[in-house]
């Protein structure tokens, strides 16, 4: 079977439309048909992504029988070591290799996709409103991406110094709520900030938490108007 047929098999065994695959991955409805026509191939991370949602391995798509029987015993401990670790270490595992790549090949052709980054930035520090103006696509370097994230935030201030700088841009995944200990992007009575989430059981208060220690905590009082954008997985240290 070729790449094309067995992510068609794999995605009607899950029960899932093309425009449904496609939504889930964030991609367009017709990349799904081109790619099971065996048109072109998704780039790796796209390839991680769609595994984990169909429940196969990038190797069934990627290598047929006789592909697997010719690799090498280090190449077959890379892929299993490479399956087995999360989505973080797959990441740090793509960004190194394309470094590695780009650094021996110079005049390769970077891998880019359209990401999509919102107009407005997230404050570090006081607060300011996102979203709602909607997002600017710009062409991104494929290995700098976390496999998880969807979009692009740019922070503004100096309340998450020394890890994240003004006019940096952080990526997301996108979920209504993140555990605590986590960073992420939320909305607080319309202000959008970045911040680490702390929950507090014992006192029961919600925290807004900077790194930066000369910023204070900021609690949440009960009532007021906070939600998720989602998680902060990563960040894009590329111009783009």
């Amino acid at each position: 079977m070729t790449f094309g047929e067995k992510l068609k098999d794999a995605r009607t065994r899950m029960g899932l439309t093309q425009k449904q695959l496609a939504e889930k991955i964030g991609a367009k409805h017709n990349s799904i048909s081109n790619w099971e026509n065996d048109q072109n191939m998704p780039d790796p991370n796209t390839i991680e992504l769609i595994c984990g949602i169909l429940h196969i391995s990038p190797a069934y798509l990627l290598f047929d029988k006789e592909g697997l029987d010719t690799l090498t015993l280090p190449e077959r401990e890379m892929i299993r070591k490479y399956n087995a670790v999360d989505d973080y270490g797959r990441w740090t595992i793509d960004t190194v290799v394309g470094y590695e790549y780009e650094r021996c090949f110079p005049n390769s052709r970077k891998e880019t996709r359209e990401f999509p980054i919102a107009y407005e930035p997230a404050a570090a520090g006081l607060g300011n409103y996102l979203m709602d103006s909607g997002f600017e696509y710009t062409s991104v370097n494929v290995s700098a991406l976390h496999p998880k994230a969807k979009f692009g935030v740019r922070i503004s201030g100096d309340s998450m110094e020394p890890d994240y700088h003004d006019g940096d841009i952080v990526l997301v995944e996108p979920m209504p709520a993140i555990e605590s200990g986590e960073l992420g992007i939320f909305n607080v009575d319309g202000d959008a900030v970045f911040k680490k989430l702390i929950v507090d059981h014992d006192k029961r208060q919600v925290i807004l938490r900077s790194l930066n220690p000369e910023w204070p905590d900021r609690v949440i009082p009960r009532g007021a108007d906070m939600h998720t954008y989602g998680k902060v997985v990563g960040v894009l240290r590329e111009e783009v």
